[in-house]
């Protein structure tokens, strides 16, 4: 006779050995009976055996197991034919291709501690007592593979803990100790649709002034095949913009704007105060500072929406301040132009005099800041930061750079030309900072002509005064760079000519002044070197004087600044900001006839 393998519990063995576990209903057919067959076989021990069992002895002799026989229930039953008693359908047999968890028990510990099921039983009982309110329990696949049980039974050993309120089971978190739920450890993210995937991104566009009011959006067609969404995807995004008022629907035609009034020209019917410091003299802002072109585009897109600069020195903000509110008057915006330190205690009156009344819109207020520390500033005002400028444009370049595939870069930096209104080395720190950040495949050399006549690279770093605490900052935002690390990384130009010669051949130069760029180029032409074929160059001053040399150009997006400006004055369309809540503006490269 072939032996029958019988199933006990989660163990399998041959029959013939000694365990009255199971019973035989046919040639071939077992019927297992557990809980019925163990409660008889219990009461049928003696006291005696009992008793050595509780002193840690082995009342009756178990064979041991044949390693072998760990086979899948659902393939035993079905080879064997393994039936189940009808009083016990709902009980899972279920096996392991590994030994059981060994039980927990110590010593003199009764028989039916030593079951899996209660070994689990007695790790959640320490579990619930001992550790904190919050701490996490292991899934309950790894607690059934941990004890050797059923994925069935120990999710209903632990529904008893939750109905106890014990332990808190969270669909898709998992298990937890303690009565409360434990707080999430970020906002909880629900599924959303294409359309507002598809909104969200359109709200970015409009916010970073890529898509302007008064302007249309895309067609239908057109967003299709960008974001390969479907037509009613399209329409349905629309429709939320038009629900959240940043789009009016003409036709078939959907344009940038919350109404018809704004989509037309207006009559300018409101006022916004441009404050320039102890000066009535507004040539500095329109034409002779580095962001003129940018006042001159904001004043275009007030115009448009029906706004009107007027212009205040500084020193006649206070009275005016008085006549405002005496006649509940207030102007709808206030521009702070160039706004140093010295400025700041101004300003945060003027914002305190403004605000406290409460029956009337409050101006709003944009401080254009220069060189004060934006932590003093008043938290009702917008910012904008002309530091930033130089942040957007290095990571433009950068960008540039990679797409090109620009294997190496050679930086001409003239150290007594500012750079968009700033310290020119500040362009090397940034860039260092910047490229080592992204791990850009690009080797960047630094060329600069110095100040001081003969200053090594050690001298030309041993900068002094405010600006040495701007550079370390620039230089280390992403982690430490200490100063040697950049000596080997510069050259020392004693003027703009032979620059090539001079500090070899690269794929592309990056002039800091339209006057350099200018001198390169002709180098290369003078050394029988093709523009862009064999050395590309690029300037990041903007000079109409070299326009018709055709130098690429790199540097802030004034025109879009100017506009991002206007509107936040304006406030019908949610503005970019930074991390540190400036508004966000965008750098650009334009291609011309040198790269």
């Amino acid at each position: 006779m072939i032996p029958v393998p019988v199933v006990v519990g989660c163990h399998v063995r041959r029959a013939g050995d000694c365990i009255p576990f199971c019973g035989v209903t046919a040639p071939g057919n077992l019927l297992i009976d557990p809980h019925n067959l163990i409660s008889r076989w219990l009461r049928q021990r003696s006291a005696e055996h009992i008793r050595k069992q509780a002193e840690g002895q082995r009342p009756f002799h178990i064979p041991p197991l044949r390693q072998d026989l760990w086979v899948n229930a659902p393939t035993l039953r079905n080879k064997y034919k393994i039936m189940r008693s009808s009083s016990h359908r709902n009980h899972l047999y279920s096996f392991n291709r590994n030994p059981p968890y060994p039980p927990l028990q110590e010593k003199g510990a009764s028989l039916v501690s030593s079951r899996p099921s209660q070994a689990l039983k007695e790790w959640m009982e320490k579990q619930v007592s001992s550790a904190r309110p919050g701490q996490s329990i292991p899934p309950d696949r790894a607690l059934a593979e941990k004890f050797g049980i059923s994925v069935r039974t120990v999710e209903r050993l632990l529904s008893e803990y939750r109905d106890r309120g014990q332990i808190v089971r969270i669909p898709g978190k998992g298990t937890f100790v303690g009565q409360e739920e434990p707080e999430p450890e970020g906002p909880i993210e629900h599924p959303r649709s294409s359309a507002d995937m598809l909104a969200e991104t359109i709200v970015r566009e409009i916010s970073s002034g890529n898509y302007r009011v008064g302007e249309a959006l895309p067609s239908n067609k057109f967003m299709c095949l960008q974001f390969g969404v479907a037509p009613v995807t399209v329409h349905k995004a629309y429709r939320r913009l038009e629900q959240m008022g940043l789009v009016t629907r003409i036709g078939k035609t959907v344009w940038v704007g919350s109404d018809l009034k704004t989509l037309v020209r207006t009559r300018p019917k409101r006022e916004v105060y441009l404050v320039n410091y102890r000066s009535n003299d507004f040539s500095n802002v329109f034409r002779k500072d580095p962001l003129a072109a940018v006042y001159q585009k904001m004043e275009r897109a007030l115009f448009a929406s029906g706004y009107m600069f007027r212009f205040m020195n500084s020193e006649d903000l206070d009275d005016a301040c008085r006549e405002w509110v005496h006649a509940k008057a207030l102007p709808s915006g206030l521009v702070f132009f160039c706004t140093d330190q010295d400025q700041v205690e101004q300003i945060r009156a003027t914002v305190h005099y403004l605000t406290r009344l409460r029956d009337m819109p409050s101006p709003r207020i944009l401080v254009d800041l220069n060189t004060a520390d934006y932590r003093t500033l008043p938290r009702q005002v917008m910012v904008f930061s002309r530091g930033t400028r130089i942040t957007m444009a290095t990571r433009a370049l950068l960008h540039y750079l990679i797409e090109k595939q620009y294997a190496t870069v050679n930086i001409y930096i003239d150290e007594s030309r500012d750079l968009w209104s700033n310290y020119a080395l500040m362009l090397l720190a940034k860039m260092k900072a910047e490229s080592g950040a992204i791990h850009a495949p690009v080797k960047i050399h630094y060329v600069v002509k110095p100040i001081r006549e003969g200053a090594t690279p050690e001298q030309l770093l041993n900068i002094q005064g405010w600006a040495k605490h701007y550079f370390t900052r620039l230089l280390n935002k992403y982690g430490d760079i200490p100063l040697t690390s950049i000596y080997s990384d510069i050259s020392i130009a004693r003027d703009d000519s032979s620059l090539i010669a001079r500090h070899g051949k690269a794929d592309m130069w990056v002039c800091a002044t339209a006057d350099a760029a200018a001198a390169v180029f002709d180098e290369a032409r003078k050394a029988g070197l093709a523009v862009p074929r064999d050395v590309a160059v690029l300037s990041l001053e903007d000079d109409p004087r070299y326009y018709h040399l055709g130098i690429s150009y790199c540097g802030p997006d004034h025109d879009q600044l100017g506009y991002l400006l206007a509107h936040a004055l304006i406030g019908d369309i949610p503005i970019a900001k930074t991390s540190k809540g400036y508004i966000r503006t965008s750098g650009m490269v334009i291609e011309k006839l040198t790269s």
